[in-house]
């Protein structure tokens, strides 16, 4: 029972190492004719992803919105730039792809107030590394978007949209066991050693 009792903290550590899971971030800011207004960055095990592009300004611009106006659906995304890490190999040598966007979508109220609403969107793209070929990359997150309504106008002001990935609050208890676990042996070892 002792044995099992020692090597338990050690089990629950590396069952929590599997908390570091998946993570994706999306960001969309308002486009504006210069474009440069999506990134996508993703991080799994053995992969790094850090991509930037433009979503037409006719899917999400600077310019105000209506009250009642509906905002979401899909888009392309022209990925112009970035840079894919492999097992520690970097690539940043990547071409010019079209990837595509969705946004749920969400009506603007009527009521001329601030709001908050909940967003989620997912990306793909058939990314291509000059040299040495395709990878197919996706993700999707969600999050909450506020948008501030100017009562000089009348209409919404657009607002960056900023979404990413939050771990299960399963695998962040399997965490806590696991470094529990670990305080708890190490508490016990110096009431030994005292």
């Amino acid at each position: 029972m002792k044995r099992f009792l020692r090597a338990s903290p050690i089990l629950l550590l590396l069952i929590s190492l599997s908390a570091f899971a998946d993570s994706f971030t999306l960001l969309l800011a308002p486009g504006s004719p210069e474009g440069g207004n999506f990134e996508f960055i993703s991080r799994q095990p053995g992969i790094s992803v850090f991509l930037v592009g433009t979503v037409p300004e006719s899917f999400y611009s600077n310019s105000l919105i209506a009250p009642g106006s509906t905002l979401g659906g899909t888009s392309e995304v022209f990925v112009d730039g970035g840079a894919i890490k492999i097992n520690g190999v970097s690539y940043d040598n990547l071409g010019l792809d079209i990837g595509s966007l969705f946004v749920s979508s969400f009506t603007f109220p009527t009521n001329g107030k601030d709001f908050t609403v909940p967003v989620s969107a997912s990306f793909s793209v058939d990314e291509l590394i000059v040299g040495v070929g395709n990878i197919h990359l996706n993700g999707t997150a969600s999050g909450k978007v506020t948008f501030k309504f100017n009562s000089n106008v009348g209409l919404y002001s657009p607002s960056t949209i900023f979404l990413t990935t939050v771990p299960e609050p399963s695998t962040l208890g399997l965490l806590g066991i696991g470094l529990t676990g670990i305080l708890a042996l190490a508490r016990k070892k110096l009431k030994l050693i005292q």
